[in-house]
């Protein structure tokens, strides 16, 4: 194992840790958006309304 075949595995561990977070994050958003969706179309109908 020389520094630089460990340097590079760090990096590709980073960047895939990087992703992993990303798609976790966007995931979790996503099913968040999910369960607020029916909150924002009774505002959304209720700013109609009011509009």
């Amino acid at each position: 194992m020389t520094l630089a075949k460990l340097e590079a595995d760090a990096l590709a561990w980073g960047c895939l840790r990087f992703r992993f977070g990303l798609l976790y994050w966007a995931s979790a958003a996503y099913v968040k958006s999910i369960e607020w969706m029916p909150a924002i179309h009774v505002l959304d109908a209720m700013m109609k309304g009011l509009g």
